[in-house]
């Protein structure tokens, strides 16, 4: 048995040999005898296989930015959406100098329910009916508006980049309490 350890040994070694892993190996041979009726030899290998592995990964990461240069133009939503924001400036002016009432909700129709007019390029008219309610839902008072919407320049989408200014068919003040709607509500 003894003589079969090295040649193990050896074969293992040229065995590892071949791989691309480093290993250390080593051995320590143990025998024992016992006596008894008859003769027990005991072999013992111990093994310790340590194995050292280096692994790298190389990550490239690329980013592109893409900027889109688009040309805005002026339309019938953002003019609208301007216009709101001037006007609920205009209907709270309005409702505070007629009932002394300082907040309140302000409601219009959509523009497809709404006057809508493009006399000419970047300027559009609109005309209809906001409902305004009281803060606490306990007044309400139906209110018809007219006003020009004027794209001076920059983003469409901008209200600042607007500007308001009655209609010029509208003698007076371009927003007035509906009296009929009111009468009818009244009833």
């Amino acid at each position: 048995m003894k003589q079969f350890i090295p040649l193990f040994l050896l074969s293992a070694s040229l065995f590892v040999s071949g791989c691309d892993k480093e290993k250390i190996v080593q051995s320590t041979e143990i025998i024992h005898e016992i006596q008894t009726d008859t003769l027990y030899q005991v072999d013992s290998v111990f093994v310790e296989d340590t194995t050292i592995i280096y692994d790298v990964d190389t990550v490239f990461n690329t980013v592109y930015d893409t900027v889109v240069q688009a040309v805005v133009t002026a339309n019938v939503h953002s003019a609208f959406t301007a216009m709101q924001a001037f006007s609920d400036v205009k209907v709270l002016e309005f409702i505070n100098t007629q009932f002394q009432i300082e907040d309140g909700w302000v409601f219009y129709l959509s523009p497809f329910m709404s006057y809508v007019a493009n006399p000419s390029l970047n300027v559009y008219d609109f005309s209809g009916y906001i409902d305004y309610w009281t803060l606490d839902w306990s007044a309400y008072y139906p209110l018809e508006y007219g006003w020009r919407m004027t794209y001076v320049s920059g983003d469409p989408s901008i209200p600042n980049n607007w500007t308001i200014e009655d209609l010029p068919a509208i003698s007076g003040t371009s927003i007035k309490i509906d009296t009929k709607r009111l009468k009818e509500n009244l009833e």
